[in-house]
């Protein structure tokens, strides 16, 4: 009798131990449903990370064997800003991307509020750039704003670290003066690489990173004695004097990157993200120096430095998968994020990490006299809207300055339009 009572007991624990089993694959089958999530991404460097220095693909599968991590790369930011465009017309945004600062305000109704995810909470810059209290996008990256130069040159040339504008450009022309070199290297074919002086000097000049949208609430901001148009006569100077080469207007960035790294240049504006660049490229990183743009008049003037965040990572408002690319992007802030920003020698966004670039403190190094940060903001929607129709391209208009416009000219129909856009 106990033997019988016994067997039955095993065969009820059997049972209950079968269907806890078939519970169990039951579950782990429906989570385990394969799911493909678009990752876009334009900036090189980071593909290089992702495609051979740590597969992202792989990484991410030892975590979630069911997600394949699907990279969509695209050569340029300018290119990849355009791809987004037609995309989001259809409706057939990446699942997961990055965004430029000055494309939050434009998508913000196509992407996911992310104030939610532990990655938001824990970054430095997110919050700072949430529209309407919601957070478009995680930047995955901050960085500040070099003049990369090489020592050797500076040495032979007799040259000094410039700690105002003139500075610059009366190094610049002493470097053009000798003949030998490229004083700066100038990717004018493409637009984008005029950005640190296009682009950044109007908020160094105003000492305000947020002065693209004070720009929105003035009638007009081109005139004369007010900082877009003081910043635009330095940089004037700077292209009259003709130090970019005999044709920077038809050079491509990676036909300078080349230049550079081949010693043909002295000098190159461009950011922090550029190291890994020029050491894939083969230049000698122990003979490149960094200094910060000097746009001062004085230098007992405030060195003003500017510092942005940048990649700003969104989740597509109709992604098929909306919970699994969030538990992507917390994995990715999490598990893959600290290793893949000290390789890419930027700044890092999270809470926690801190960057550990010999550059950045040469860069700080070099300077004399008092120190002014200020933080570059996105564009508002306000600007946004200003700027669509108005067309306001500032690359465009450095390849316009660059072959020989009319300064006054331009600032003069700037402002009519400007004031016309507002007043609608």
């Amino acid at each position: 009798m106990k033997n019988k009572k016994s067997c039955k007991s095993g065969s009820i624990l059997f049972i209950l131990i079968l269907i806890c089993a078939g519970l169990f694959i039951m579950c782990t089958d429906k989570g385990a449903k394969p799911v493909t999530i678009s990752f876009a991404n334009w900036d090189q460097n980071s593909y290089e990370y992702f495609t051979n220095i740590k597969p992202l693909k792989e990484a991410y599968k030892e975590v979630k064997p069911n997600v394949t991590i699907e990279i969509e790369n695209i050569s340029s930011s300018e290119e990849y800003e355009k791809t987004l465009k037609i995309r989001n017309s259809g409706n057939e945004l990446p699942d997961v991307f990055p965004l430029k600062p000055y494309m939050l305000a434009n998508l913000k109704d196509s992407v996911l509020d992310l104030s939610d995810l532990d990655a938001c909470k824990n970054n430095k810059f997110a919050g700072g750039h949430a529209i309407g209290g919601k957070v478009v996008g995680i930047p995955l990256t901050s960085f500040y704003e070099f003049v990369y130069y090489q020592k050797d040159k500076f040495s032979e040339l007799g040259l000094a670290i410039p700690q105002t504008w003139d500075e610059f450009v009366d190094g610049a022309i002493k470097i053009k003066q000798d003949g030998s070199y490229i004083p700066i290297v100038m990717a004018g074919k493409d637009a984008w690489p005029d950005y640190p002086y296009n682009e950044f000097m109007p908020l160094l000049e105003a000492q305000d990173g947020n002065y693209w949208n004070v720009m929105a609430t003035i009638d007009e901001p081109f005139s004369k004695d007010l900082p877009f148009y003081k910043s635009y006569v330095k940089i004037k100077k700077l292209y009259d004097a003709h130090v970019f080469g005999d044709d920077p207007l038809g050079l491509t960035f990676d036909q300078c990157r080349q230049l550079y790294a081949a010693g043909k240049g002295v000098m190159i504006a461009v950011g922090q993200w550029y190291q890994p660049t020029y050491e894939t490229d083969g230049g000698d990183i122990n003979d490149l120096g960094v200094f910060f743009l000097p746009a001062r008049d004085n230098r007992s003037d405030p060195f003003v430095v500017t510092t942005m965040a940048d990649m700003f990572i969104a989740i597509a408002e109709n992604s098929k998968h909306r919970e699994e690319a969030k538990a992507f992007v917390e994995w990715f802030f999490t598990g893959y994020y600290p290793d893949f920003i000290a390789w890419l020698k930027q700044g890092p966004t999270m809470e926690g990490i801190e960057a550990d670039d010999p550059l950045l403190k040469q860069a700080f190094d070099n300077i004399e006299g008092t120190i002014k940060f200020t933080v570059i903001q996105p564009d508002g929607e306000a600007f946004a809207k200003i700027k669509e129709a108005v067309q306001f391209d500032v690359k465009r208009m450095g390849q316009e300055m660059m072959a020989g416009a009319d300064l006054d000219q331009m600032m003069e129909d700037l402002n009519k339009k400007w004031k016309e856009a507002l007043s609608r």
